[in-house]
């Protein structure tokens, strides 16, 4: 940058070095010229002469010495005073030259006459293509205009400096024609009575793109905060709330102000706070990089929210924590249909043991029974003991109908499967739930037009419904409105997802509501266990909803329960619909047929010892033959160690070493002539593997009922038999 030099001219002392020799001659000069005159008799006066010489001495040498001394200091200031100057000039130049910034100087018809390095880099541009000319060329030629005229305002103006000031950023040109922003700073100083301008410009391209940069990043930030699907909230230490997202106001059912500045234990379940606040002092005082934990939070209705919690503490500069940043998930969803299926795997265990139970007991049941038969066969009608045989055998056929529930829950009783119209089916026992229900109770039936075919077991069906009709009856105790609904449905995607039980699909709804108490949550969670029960002691067996809950199951179906106290309860039970047509019943087993006995053969395959001693009784008082075995294999080894004819193999279904399915198929390819009937409680794999000349016989059984079916397949054996040789 061109700098102006300093002055090396002296200060205007000129006279004094004239009049110093002259304040020394002149008197001299006078003395000697009035001292001559006295040589050659001139009548001057001596003392005036004498006066006239010495005056001027007496007065112009010490001002002509006291000049001298003027005039020495005065030139060692000024040697002081020019050091000073160019030692600042070449200051001054020495921080323009190697200034960051460009400085440009203009005069007052704003011509460049300063223009230093940083403006030769800022700009492209050499001092000597620039220096006398205007500045326009650097200016966007839509702020020339206005440029010159804030210079010449601000010239006309007291103000010595100021800042350039624009609504947006201001911009310049480089000598290539690209244009970047800057920051201008511009000043004034009188110079020989000319306005001098000095602007010093400040390249900001890099801090523009940064605040572009990090605008972006806070936008993107801002974007993926309101809009993540997750809860966010950030908190202070001592757990207020300083931010939260719309995402997780939504989940909690506050708006945004209701939760900032509220602190996190007012949402928070009280049994949580201490894992919460045990995990925060831990991460405070360890290096972790963040900490997870499972918490529910308070929703505006009340309810809690449960929620998988992801929170990290950003510490300061110095380390220390400043705030916890959580990301909250909601598990609500989640842990409802973990419990649907830790509830679903539960009752399905409960099932398999109340069917083995079934299977157990039905077996000690045909032994109380069979034995009571035989004994009341063997009194007399006046005998004492014949009452308490009866109470045996009573107490006999109501253990019988409980075995039958449970093996209803646990989908292993016997089904005769066939089409039905579901509104058929209730529409036909109205009368008799009409009859079941009190005067008390208003039962309405309502029904689609369309048909609703599912395939099942009619039995199990009207038992379903009963069960359900009298459990609703019972929750009435002072009378109330029953209402049975039937229709089709597809349930949503939603109700899929509360059920996954359930497939999709269109489904058959059968929907029974009450106007009664009501149930709790606590309670509506165990209704389908076996043997849970609110009544009272002796009112119920607690197999009823059970028994609905596995009727359902395994038909493919789900039950669903809403119920809250003191407004009644709906149950829905979905039952698949079926393509096929109405058809008749075909039942498993054909009529009774009354054959005496023709003394045939039976291997009676029995594992419990005392229904095979029992069973071989009866036969053998009905002029049987018996040979026993214990299982699948004694069996066999008993029919390749008989020679004779084995007219008929009453088996077990469900025994050790080989069941009863299995048994059946190897027999009858070593002796294809042998007729088959099952006796089982537990009997799906016997229904599964059903063909011609094969019989099932369910435990408990009494007497008659093995006698007949027993008579009737050897019968029809005989028949199919004697046909094929025909």
């Amino acid at each position: 940058m061109q700098v102006p030099k300093a002055s090396q001219r002296s200060p205007r002392t000129g006279w004094y070095r004239y009049a110093v020799p002259a304040a020394i001659f002149i008197p001299f000069a006078a003395s000697l010229i009035v001292f001559r005159i006295q040589q050659y008799g001139t009548s001057v006066r001596v003392p005036m002469v004498s006066l006239f010489a010495v005056a001027p001495v007496l007065v112009f040498v010490p001002l002509a010495l006291f000049g001298v001394f003027l005039l020495n200091r005065m030139q060692r200031d000024f040697k002081r005073s020019n050091d000073e100057i160019q030692i600042n000039t070449q200051r001054f130049s020495s921080v323009v030259s190697s200034a960051m910034d460009a400085i440009i100087t203009l005069d007052q018809d704003q011509l460049v006459i300063g223009w230093n390095k940083a403006a030769e880099q800022a700009f492209g541009c050499p001092a000597a293509e620039v220096l006398g000319k205007p500045l326009d060329r650097f200016l966007p030629s839509g702020f020339r205009e206005l440029h010159h005229q804030q210079v010449r305002q601000f010239g006309e103006s007291g103000v010595t400096s100021r800042s350039m000031e624009s609504p947006g950023v201001l911009t310049a040109l480089r000598a290539n024609g690209e244009e970047f922003p800057i920051e201008a700073t511009i000043s004034k100083v009188q110079v020989g009575g000319q306005s001098q301008y000095t602007a010093i410009l400040r390249d900001i391209t890099e801090r523009v793109r940064a605040e572009e940069v990090l605008r972006e990043s806070e936008a993107r930030f801002r974007s993926i905060y309101e809009q993540a699907a997750v809860g966010i909230e950030q908190a202070a230490l001592d757990g207020r709330l300083l931010m939260v997202n719309a995402a997780h106001c939504r989940m909690l059912g506050y708006e945004e102000g209701e939760l900032l500045d509220r602190n996190i234990e007012e949402i928070t379940h009280p049994e949580d706070h201490a894992l919460e606040a045990k995990l925060i002092h831990q991460h405070r005082h360890k290096p972790r990089h963040s900490f997870e934990l499972e918490k529910r939070y308070r929703h505006r209705d009340g309810s809690f929210v449960w929620s998988h919690v992801t929170s990290t503490v950003v510490n300061g500069p110095a380390g220390e924590p400043l705030y916890r940043i959580s990301v909250v998930q909601n598990l609500t969803e989640r842990k409802r249909v973990e419990e649907q299926l830790k509830q679903a795997q539960k009752m399905e265990a409960i099932g398999r043991l109340a069917g083995g139970v079934a299977h157990d007991f039905n077996t000690l049941l045909n032994v109380m029974l069979g034995y009571s038969e035989l004994l009341l066969a063997e009194m007399s009608v006046d005998d004492p003991r014949t009452e308490s045989v009866l109470a045996i055998k009573n107490a006999g056929d109501a253990g019988a109908l409980l075995t039958k529930q449970l093996l209803a829950f646990s989908r292993g009783h016997a089904m005769t499967q066939q089409v039905l119209d579901l509104r058929e089916v209730v529409s036909g026992m109205a009368p008799i739930l009409g009859r079941l229900l009190r005067d008390d109770i208003e039962l309405t039936v309502k029904r689609s037009e369309g048909p609703c075919l599912i395939k099942a077991d009619p039995g199990q069906i009207q038992q379903l419904v009963l069960n359900l009709v009298a459990n609703a009856g019972d929750a009435m105790p002072d009378g109330g409105r029953i209402t049975i609904e039937v229709r089709d449905a597809q349930p949503d995607e939603v109700h899929l997802q509360q059920h996954p039980t359930l497939k999709p699909g269109r489904y058959a709804l059968l929907v029974i509501s009450d106007s009664g108490a009501g149930m709790s949550a606590e309670t509506v969670a165990h209704i389908f266990e076996p043997f849970f029960t609110t009544k009272e002691s002796g009112k119920g067996t607690g197999l009823g909803l059970a028994t609905v809950y596995g009727i359902a199951k395994r038909n493919g179906g789900d039950v669903w329960v809403y119920s809250e106290p003191g407004s009644g309860t709906i149950f829905k039970v979905f039952l698949p619909l079926c393509a096929e047509s109405v058809q008749k019943p075909k039942p498993f087993r054909n009529e009774v047929v009354n054959i005496e006995s023709g003394g045939e053969t039976i291997l009676l395959v029995e594992d419990s010892a005392a229904l095979r001693e029992l069973t071989r009784v009866i036969l053998v008082r009905n002029g049987y033959t018996v040979l026993e075995a214990e299982d699948g294999v004694a069996a066999l080894e008993v029919s390749r160690g008989f020679e004779g004819e084995i007219d008929l193999m009453l088996t077990d279904v469900v025994m050790p070493r080989m069941r009863g399915p299995v048994l059946a198929e190897q027999m009858l390819k070593e002796r294809p002539s042998i007729a088959v009937v099952f006796l089982s409680g537990y009997t799906e794999e016997v229904i599964a593997n059903a063909h011609a000349g094969i019989y099932l016989v369910e435990k408990p059984y009494t007497a008659d009922t093995l006698l007949d079916t027993i008579r009737t397949a050897l019968h029809e054996h005989a028949s199919g038999r004697d046909e094929l040789g025909a």
